[in-house]
């Protein structure tokens, strides 16, 4: 992925017309290894007070940074490394934002006021070097104070991230700085600092110069490559555009993490390894209990066998632990087990007792089987959710396994009502809802929709809710709207990967909602079906 030296020398262009002189009002944490800073600044554009928020990732496998519109929520309880960065940054002023030569370190300047009235300085530095990523806290003068990430000096690397080590920066493999290069300049590729192997394929494809592929105008865009997405801010030539047209690198960056890439973060692999167990415990639970069906169907022959006993109680005595009768059942003969300390009658009683019993346990054995595989059924709906949720429908998410007594509310309070974030297409002026958890299922389907509405559904897979609202009651539905809520309702559910998925539609008026079953299962009448191959870039 070219999150390269040249993207993030354009990226700290862009973050310098916005954030220069910026206020930190706020720092939250959404995931372990992810900070978001709210800054308040002037846009020295238009010269009009604005609020942004900079998300910064230092995750392993995906360490980005961008300003993002969507709502960032935080832990319950911050880490300690959060909480140290609102102790020393929240309220300083951003004075100069900088990247290290074209090397993927970007470092933000800051000052800020100490509770005594000093002004102090501070250095955030983040580095967006894949498995090596890094946000670190530094004085002035370089001391790391904390950082996200600790390493310990080893033979494989000599730096030291540790509180009160000084800071120093990676080395680098490649010297040559390409914004350095003047035209006449001799080069080689490789040489190159900070330059992503795919974006050197573009340079040799276009016949360019790296001094004139970097003259070239920025257009942010989102590429299709070999089946996957990437991204850049110059052209890939000849890579096939997926989307371009946007307004800035952060609003790309920001639909590519959305729309085109699966972002797991800390609280959905929390939450899907909840899940996971849970259903391995209940699949264990299941089994016991096929197995204890089968075990009861065993014993129902004890009905016919104390039949066959009190025919032929007249020859039994104590002190007898066995007795051959006439099976008239199967025109046999059939050998009855005893209790030799027991009386004839009290042998029989417990037969016909254990009969009994085999017959109530048939029905409660089925009872049960019937509660897990529907429990089952719920919690792989919730699983496949949790697949397309944004960190506001994860909290959603977690508060319905809090309301079904899957997770304990650690603050021990009722949870807040807060307003529902349901997603939203439009197709030729038609609003299109889309439930991406069963707490919006249930809401757009029960709530929000007329009866005449039209519901949208993948056929017997766990998927979101689409209700497609009608413009006006006798408005009749086109091939284009049918395919396009279709292909939504394939995309966000189970069968997403599958080709020639059916997804079931009718009006709203014709579901009807199972009472006392948990989620947002409904039963429906009168609907038609139409097999859709699911694409997500609708």
């Amino acid at each position: 992925m070219p999150y390269d030296g040249i993207l993030i020398h354009f990226l700290i262009e862009e973050f310098n017309t916005l954030l220069i002189g910026g206020k930190i009002n706020k720092i939250i944490e959404p995931n372990a290894l992810d900070i978001c800073l709210q800054i308040r600044s002037k846009d020295q554009k238009d010269g009009k007070i604005k609020n942004y928020q900079l998300f910064i990732s230092s995750s392993l496998d995906m360490p980005r940074i961008y300003l993002t519109k969507q709502r960032i929520t935080s832990f319950d309880t911050p880490k300690n490394f959060c909480m140290l960065l609102r102790k020393y940054l929240e309220r300083g002023l951003i004075y100069k934002i900088e990247q290290i030569e074209n090397d993927r370190i970007i470092i933000f300047y800051i000052e800020s006021v100490s509770e005594l009235g000093d002004n102090n300085q501070f250095r955030l530095i983040i580095e967006l070097m894949g498995r090596n990523s890094n946000i670190i806290l530094t004085d002035k003068e370089g001391i790391t104070i904390d950082a996200i990430r600790k390493l310990s000096p080893s033979e494989d690397s000599k730096r030291l991230i540790l509180p009160k080590a000084l800071y120093v920066f990676p080395q680098s493999n490649q010297s040559v700085n390409p914004f350095l290069l003047k035209e006449d300049t001799s080069y080689q590729l490789d040489d190159l600092q900070g330059v992503a192997k795919i974006t050197k394929q573009a340079i040799n494809n276009l016949n360019l110069n790296i001094v004139n592929y970097l003259k070239k105008p920025l257009n942010p865009t989102i590429y299709q490559i070999d089946k996957k997405y990437d991204f850049y801010v110059l052209s890939l030539f000849p890579c096939p555009v997926a989307k371009d047209g946007f307004s800035s690198i952060s609003d790309m960056l920001e639909t590519f993490y959305i729309e085109y890439k699966t972002i797991y973060n800390d609280k959905a692999k929390a939450l899907k390894k909840i899940i996971r167990n849970k259903i391995i415990h209940l699949q264990t639970k299941l089994d016991n209990l096929e197995n204890d069906l089968t075990l009861a169907k065993d014993n129902l022959k004890y009905n016919n066998i104390g039949i066959l006993l009190q025919s032929n109680l007249y020859k039994v005595k104590k002190g007898m632990n066995k007795i051959i009768v006439d099976d008239f059942f199967h025109q046999t003969k059939v050998e009855i087990s005893l209790d030799p300390l027991l009386e004839p009658s009290k042998n029989l009683k417990y037969i016909f007792a254990k009969g009994k019993k085999a017959k109530n346990a048939l029905v409660m054995i089925q009872v049960q089987l019937d509660i897990t595989h529907r429990e089952i059924q719920y919690l792989d709906e919730i699983y496949n959710q949790i697949d397309f949720a944004s960190n506001i429908d994860l909290e959603e998410i977690r508060s319905e396994l809090i309301t079904n007594k899957y997770l304990k509310d650690k603050k021990q309070t009722q949870p807040k009502h807060k307003k529902l974030t349901i997603t939203k297409y439009t197709l030729n002026g038609n609003e299109i809802l889309v439930g991406k958890n069963n707490i919006q299922n249930d809401y757009i389907t029960h709530k929000l929709s007329k009866n005449y509405d039209w519901w949208f559904h993948v056929k017997d897979a766990p998927g979101s809710h689409v209700v497609f609202k009608m413009p006006m009651v006798d408005y009749v539905l086109t091939e284009q709207d049918i395919r396009y809520c279709a292909n939504l309702a394939a995309s966000f559910s189970k069968m997403s990967t599958s080709s020639s998925v059916p997804v079931d539609y009718v009006q709203i008026k014709y579901l009807k909602k199972i009472p006392g079953m948990k989620g947002s299962n409904v039963t429906f009448t009168n609907n038609k079906t139409i097999y859709i191959d699911p694409n997500i870039k609708v």
